[in-house]
């Protein structure tokens, strides 16, 4: 899916970017080696990065033992 018409990048290219270590909307544009234009992206590429940062922070790590499963 588009997510920049002005610039044609792509919901793959900002995963792209943020794999590469993009952390913010300004560093995607940078990545993607455009300047914003409109601006209407701004909040997809934001929606991006939390979706990218949900499964770490959801790691949750317990010193509690797995229960063994039921024989």
């Amino acid at each position: 899916m588009y997510v920049c018409l002005c610039n044609g990048f792509t919901c793959r290219d900002v995963r792209r970017s943020i794999e590469d270590g993009a952390v913010t909307p300004a560093q995607v544009y940078r990545a993607q080696g455009v300047r914003p234009s409109c601006g209407r992206c701004k909040e997809t590429i934001c929606d991006i990065l939390s979706e990218c940062r949900k499964p770490a922070e959801s790691l949750s790590f317990s010193s509690e033992p797995l229960p063994l499963p039921a024989e």
